[in-house]
């Protein structure tokens, strides 16, 4: 997986994921847009629709990759949820230690 330096340089048609914890969403880059060059236009996969986003927000973000794998993107969900579990046991740690786990 790599980030995205340069969201105006990328080619029509890349492949793009965003990653916000387990949830995945897939987008195909569509170019800069037409009336602000602080946006680009990205196709959701799945419903077809065009959306702006903003350049900064996307450049340089673990959130959005390119050239990805399956593999890289299991690794993603595998990552999150082994946070989330030790999340979860240093809650329950915690409450041990207070007395208020029963």
């Amino acid at each position: 997986m790599k980030k995205i330096e340069h969201a105006k340089a990328l080619p029509v048609g890349t492949k793009i994921v965003n990653i916000n914890g387990d949830r995945m969403n897939y987008y195909e880059y569509l170019g800069v847009h037409p009336h602000n060059e602080q946006y680009v236009l990205l196709l959701d996969t799945l419903t077809q629709d065009a959306t702006k986003f903003y350049i900064p927000n996307i450049e340089n973000s673990d959130k959005w990759q390119i050239d990805f794998t399956s593999k890289d993107l299991l690794k993603c969900k595998y990552n999150y949820y082994i946070e989330r579990a030790n999340k979860i046991l240093n809650q329950m740690e915690l409450l041990e230690k207070e007395g208020g786990l029963r």
